[in-house]
């Protein structure tokens, strides 16, 4: 048995990016949570402000929403259009393109890395938006906001 350890082969690394070998595998992370169902994580939610907490928002039709989307994978619910221009209904945001207080807000975050570049707003209802981040490897979408008028991302840009 130790010899069939021994000769196992080694996948071979696939190529460089930024001097840092990247398996092939890798390459692939940024879609690979389309295929999963969402789940959700409540260690980032910001508590600092209620009417943006999670938690000081939470109804049974939240839940509710939730239970629905989990029948749904990511591609379905990145897929899905409407609103006032027919695009996604739910996307990613560049930091870049958030509103001046929410990025204030971010910053004083200091659990979210500096180095975040999006941000994913999930559409429930008309205004209504969670927004937050989706862990590509496993589907999870973390929480940070809750976004009853649209204003992490302002809609008239």
């Amino acid at each position: 048995m130790g010899d069939c350890v021994r000769n196992k082969k080694v996948p071979k690394q696939q190529f460089t990016f930024s001097k840092k070998i990247v398996p092939k595998v890798a390459t692939n992370i940024i879609t690979s949570y389309y295929s999963k169902h969402p789940a959700w994580s409540f260690d980032y939610v910001d508590e600092n402000d209620n009417k943006y907490s999670f938690f000081m928002n939470v109804s049974e039709e939240l839940l509710k929403q939730f239970q629905s989307l989990e029948r749904m994978t990511w591609q379905e619910i990145v897929s899905a259009s409407g609103g006032k221009k027919q695009g996604s209904n739910s996307h990613f945001i560049p930091i870049s393109d958030i509103s001046r207080k929410f990025k204030k807000k971010l910053d004083a975050l200091r659990y979210i890395s500096k180095d975040l570049r999006t941000l994913f707003s999930l559409r429930l209802k008309g205004k209504l938006r969670l927004i937050g981040l989706i862990d590509e490897n496993t589907g999870i979408f973390k929480i940070i906001w809750f976004d009853p008028d649209h204003e992490v991302y302002e809609i008239n840009r």
